[in-house]
């Protein structure tokens, strides 16, 4: 059961929460903006996939830094600086139409979503860290919560998105980056403010021990073959959450003939599923592991996720339905896999918290060009399928993790 937080520490969590729901929204909004973005750059969906790819470099390299020497940091101020990475980075690609015409532009946009990588993966690294090192009686109840919050991210961007660009309007692909932009920087500035504020109360006004171990033994927990299976795990995972979260509502378009907006609206529908999970977990916890719960519902959400490829689109309601179902199921996996690494490396909370952030960046590296080039080819019935089977081996690699655990 955690303790009453003081006012400064609930101002630090909401703080965080506002860094998730920004990272959710920039991440989100590459998908519901496939189509225009891919008309004003004059790009195949190849070519859109490579942008993920690129963002995920610089992702995955700061992952690896940080899972090594993360813990050498003042984490609160690694999340401020990332947080301005990421607003720079969604600004930049938001003013690019004002310099470039149609069909212009493209190099500078991978090199802005580089920035942007590096960003939003400090931010997820260190964010987990910093609840498990500044609320350690608490959470249980504070990481769920935060979580949640990005899952209202990633329920609210593909409205968001629909709502501002105009479709006959390639140019307006820029609007939702530019207002990303301009909320990561007012966060970065909420976020520096209330965590200077906690300072003299956190494991940060002393690093020297710390410091001294990790440089000690950089790479501790990747020396045991239980981190390589979590990672195996989460890598499967995050290409089944990447692959829907880009290219879920082009399958919709395509392969059910939905319109840009019910397209959009069905990545709504899997993440707002998601959002009511993540408030609802932090009560399944308490009750059930955390491993057999992501076995359980891992399977059923994959179910859920196949049945509804599979429906016939004049059955719109139960495609939603199963949509809904799918995104609930999974909903809580991010919170469960952070919570199986940390527990599992309970010293090394920065290190332990990147494992889940190095597979989401390596799966945004490879699932999005790959499934964008399969469909090419196939379709993207056949891609959306390969994505659920991903689900199934992420479920396999807990189970068998655990079970050499208890042998």
């Amino acid at each position: 059961m955690g303790k009453k937080l003081s006012i400064r520490y609930r101002l630090f969590a909401a703080m965080c929460c506002c860094a998730f729901i920004a990272y959710a929204l920039y991440v989100n909004s590459f998908g519901s903006n496939a189509d225009i973005m891919m008309k004003f750059f004059g790009i195949s969906e190849g070519s859109h996939g490579l942008i993920l790819t690129i963002q995920s470099v610089g992702g995955i390299a700061t992952a690896v830094w940080l899972s090594l020497f993360g813990e050498k940091y003042n984490k609160i101020y690694v999340i401020c600086a990332c947080l301005a990475l990421m607003a720079a980075g969604s600004i930049l690609t938001g003013i690019i139409p004002a310099f470039f015409p149609e069909g212009g532009g493209y190099g500078l946009l991978l090199v802005f979503v580089l920035f942007a990588g590096i960003g939003y993966t400090g931010i997820d690294v260190m964010m987990n860290g910093v609840i498990a090192d500044t609320y350690p009686e608490n959470k249980e109840n504070v990481l769920p919560i935060a979580h949640a919050f990005y899952s209202t991210g990633a329920m609210a961007a593909p409205v968001f998105v629909t709502s501002v660009v105009d479709t006959a309007k390639p140019s307006s692909f820029s609007l939702p980056f530019l207002l990303i932009g301009i909320l990561s920087a007012a966060v970065f500035a909420g976020y520096l403010a209330s965590g200077r504020r906690i300072m003299p109360d956190t494991p940060y006004t002393d690093m020297k021990a710390v410091r001294a171990r990790v440089t000690e033994n950089p790479a501790e927990i990747f020396r045991e073959k239980k981190a390589w299976m979590i990672l195996a795990a989460c890598l499967m995972y995050f290409c089944f959450m990447y692959g829907l979260s880009v290219w879920m509502p082009t399958f919709f378009m395509q392969e059910k003939a939905f319109g840009h907006s019910m397209s959009g609206w069905m990545s709504t529908v899997f993440f707002f599923g998601a959002l009511l999970m993540r408030f609802v977990s932090p009560v399944i916890f308490r009750r059930i592991q955390a491993a057999k719960f992501y076995i359980v519902s891992g399977i059923l959400s994959a179910v859920c996720m196949a049945a509804a490829f599979m429906t016939d689109p004049s059955l719109t309601a139960l495609i939603v339905i199963l949509v809904f179902a799918g995104g609930f199921l999974q909903g809580a996996h991010v919170i469960a896999l952070v919570m199986i690494s940390c527990n599992e490396f309970p010293d090394r909370t920065a290190s332990a918290s990147a494992i889940t952030v190095l597979a989401f960046n390596l799966a945004a590296m490879v699932m999005p060009a790959l499934i964008g080039s399969i469909a090419e080819k196939t379709g993207f019935m056949i891609p959306m399928y390969i994505l659920t089977l991903c689900m199934l081996c992420s479920v396999l690699l807990i189970w068998a993790e655990q079970r050499d655990k208890t042998v």
